[in-house]
């Protein structure tokens, strides 16, 4: 076929690269197949994937990002391995398939490739071994380093998107959690369209009073950070809450024929703005919670206080 000397091509390197980085797979999370077998003759390799673009060759194809020089277009960083299926299905609908979901899907492949480097299960047999140990299986001899390499192959994969920031991952209580901090101090920029402006700073200024609010991230892009992009991509809310503190909250109690006397310490977390904090403790082993908002303006409490009681409830 042709080549159009109007596309921005990878070079062998970088094609040769994309394809060793994910172990010859397809990068695509629904597939993964293999690219690269046997051909008919005794020593033939017969390669059946791609270097596709994220962002288009041209400045017409899908995904096209006239943003971007032709050395950007040609690099590494918006390259992705792809089986020819699929390959020819993320540019048939462009749409379906954003630049954001396809970074996404190849930093995964990766981070299983890194899984299988050095003796460590590939996906299938590691949820086999998964399986084996807890069953009881005397065979499955490499349960316990699947998990600690699991989460450490997602932070390098992660990272690489942004060396600036520190990533850490956790699985609690049926969650995933990844926490990010930052290495340095560094920019990155939230591009509103002008429908949300008015949303976004309605939330901007809970943030500043209340101390958290939840922002619409419709139609919103990141620029400046590809880890926030990516983090982001897929996400429809973004709540953003200032940092908790740690705080403690002596409880008296007070009896018409007696003075006061101390009862409880609550150990728990004040946070908020300039408006309204709001505190949340326990005590005796969580047998006794307390919950409570104080207006900051005006130096009375809201309404929504209340302290539980293992066997009641009692309200202000």
């Amino acid at each position: 076929m042709a080549k159009n000397s109007n596309r921005d091509e990878f070079p062998a390197s970088v094609i040769r690269r994309l394809r060793e980085r994910v172990a010859n797979r397809c990068s695509r999370d629904e597939c993964g197949v293999s690219t690269i077998g046997p051909g008919s003759g005794p020593q033939d390799v017969v390669i059946q994937g791609v270097g596709a673009h994220i962002h288009a060759a041209s400045p017409n194809g899908p995904r096209a990002d006239s943003g971007m020089t032709p050395e950007q277009r040609r690099s590494f960083d918006n390259g992705i391995w792809l089986c020819q299926s699929c390959a020819s299905l993320i540019d048939k609908d462009a749409t379906r398939y954003p630049a954001a979901l396809l970074r996404a899907w190849k930093m995964r492949r990766e981070a299983e490739a890194l899984l299988e480097i050095n003796r460590w299960p590939g996906v299938g047999e590691g949820q086999r071994q998964m399986v084996a140990a807890l069953s009881g299986y005397p065979g499955a001899t490499a349960w316990p380093p699947i998990v600690p390499n699991a989460h450490r192959a997602v932070q390098i994969a992660l990272e690489r998107l942004d060396p600036r920031v520190r990533v850490q991952t956790s699985y609690i209580n049926g969650r995933e959690r990844i926490d990010l901090s930052a290495r340095e101090d560094f920019a990155f920029s939230f591009l509103v369209p002008p429908a949300r402006a008015a949303s976004w700073k309605s939330s901007l200024n809970q943030v500043v009073t209340h101390g958290t609010a939840a922002f619409d991230l419709g139609g919103v892009s990141v620029k400046g950070s590809r880890l926030i992009e990516h983090m982001l991509s897929n996400a429809v809310t973004l709540e953003i809450s200032r940092p908790e503190t740690a705080a403690v909250m002596r409880l008296e109690l007070e009896h018409e024929a007696q003075p006061c006397w101390f009862f409880a310490q609550l150990d728990g977390q004040m946070s908020g703005g300039s408006a309204l904090a709001t505190y949340r403790g326990s005590a005796l082993e969580g047998m006794l919670t307390l919950g409570m908002d104080v207006s900051l303006t005006g130096g009375t409490r809201t309404g929504g206080n209340s302290l539980h009681t293992k066997d009641q409830r009692v309200r202000d």
